[in-house]
């Protein structure tokens, strides 16, 4: 009875996620949509969105610490480091772990669709759409190098195709997908089958650093909040088709240490 109601909770939460998703991004395009009437029936208010990126790139507290300190900004740069390298390792093991899963063959006990969508949404997401994709060609400059900032570029709307980038352009945000994506499909596949310890540790140590990392690459120039935001959209839906595709309403428990530890490291 206990897991038939964890197992419909669980399945509501994420319904009630990927369909709030799905309207954000819409209310987003549509904003973003009404925004470019707004400038081409009024230039100056393309300086609103700059104005808005410049207050959140220079948090007075966190700007201040970190152009004021170089040790504090290097120590900020080790954990970025760690965050980025940490989510690289996530991905190799999710596909090195979904290629071993089809040698086990009938004794597999935690489903191949686990694995298919573990690999799916990190390929199609942050590696196909945000980085071969969107990053090569949209050609958004970073924000260090548009005029509002003091550099040579022109400041461009997030969806708007520009040519103000020839390279690992600003739009969108490559780590902020690649965190969004992580933290989604890792609530999927583990949330239901943590333990209270885990789901503390979850959401008092793990959303908060992930969400840190994604702060730092605003604050540090490298990218506009709307980066971030479009990017993270992007791929919670390119998660929630995947979610669909490989019926993981129904695989939810599937991911527990016990089958996992039979699938892969029972000799």
């Amino acid at each position: 009875m206990w897991r038939s109601r964890s197992t419909a909770v669980t399945r509501f939460g994420v319904a009630c996620g990927a369909s709030f998703s799905v309207r954000l991004f819409f209310f987003c395009t549509a904003i973003l949509l009404l925004r470019r009437c707004a400038v081409f029936l009024c230039p100056a208010s393309e300086n609103l969105l700059c104005g808005i990126n410049a207050v959140v790139r220079q948090l007075p507290a966190v700007h201040h610490c970190l152009g004021d300190s170089p040790e504090l900004f290097a120590c900020v740069l080790v954990l970025r480091d760690i965050l980025l390298n940490g989510l690289k390792l996530v991905a190799l093991l999710s596909i090195l772990i979904f290629l071993y899963s089809f040698l086990i063959g009938k004794r597999r006990i935690v489903s191949l669709n686990v694995w298919k969508f573990l690999v799916a949404s990190i390929v199609a997401g942050p590696l196909v759409l945000v980085n071969s994709i969107l990053k090569t060609y949209w050609g958004r400059a970073r924000p260090f190098t548009v005029e509002y900032f003091g550099g040579p570029n022109t400041f461009t709307p997030p969806m708007v195709i520009t040519d103000q980038c020839d390279v690992n352009c600003s739009f969108v945000s490559g780590e902020g997908s690649a965190i969004a994506t992580a933290l989604i499909i890792l609530a999927v596949v583990l949330w239901a089958n943590m333990t209270n310890i885990w789901r503390t540790i979850s959401l008092y140590i793990v959303l908060p650093f992930s969400l840190f990392g994604i702060a730092l690459r605003i604050i540090t120039g490298q990218h506009f909040l709307s980066d971030t935001i479009f990017g993270a959209l992007y791929c919670a839906l390119i998660v929630w088709a995947f979610y669909k595709i490989f019926d993981m309403a129904n695989h939810l428990h599937d991911l527990t240490w016990t089958g996992f530890k039979k699938d892969f490291l029972k000799k």
